[in-house]
């Protein structure tokens, strides 16, 4: 199960893009495998949280709101080093800047993630539960 995960090792972040509506993301990679997120994502380092999903359009005092989007692709920026799936279904994908994409499992009963992997398809359903289909 976690061949699909570790296969990102190497690959780099294409383009991120927020549907507004449901507030769903999709973390799109150079090779051509999304990860549609639809539960919290966090961007931190090894001393601080840097960036998450529930701050995108978010004003914090400055004179625009935070594009999440723009951010959060400048802040995963180079080749993942290294990519874990968590017996809980969290997925930790490490870049060579040191920044780490933490995608969370948020719900007992909710699917949270899916990843398309060309031919596998990845669904983390409630609870963590992950579920391969295709190869």
């Amino acid at each position: 199960m976690n061949k699909p995960i570790s296969e990102l090792v190497g690959t780099q972040i294409a383009d991120i893009i927020c549907d507004e509506p449901s507030k769903n993301w999709l973390f799109k990679f150079d090779s051509g495998s999304e990860f549609r997120i639809e539960s919290l994502w966090r961007i931190s380092n090894d001393k601080e949280v840097l960036l998450t999903d529930t701050d995108h359009e978010q004003k914090f005092g400055l004179p625009a709101p935070v594009n999440a989007m723009v951010e959060a692709k400048q802040l995963l920026g180079g080749k993942i080093t290294k990519a874990l799936l968590t017996p809980v279904g969290d997925v930790h994908l490490t870049f060579s800047n040191g920044n780490c994409l933490e995608i969370l499992i948020w719900s007992a009963g909710y699917e949270s993630w899916t990843l398309n992997a060309g031919k596998i398809l990845i669904v983390a359903q409630g609870g963590g539960t992950i579920t391969q289909f295709g190869e």
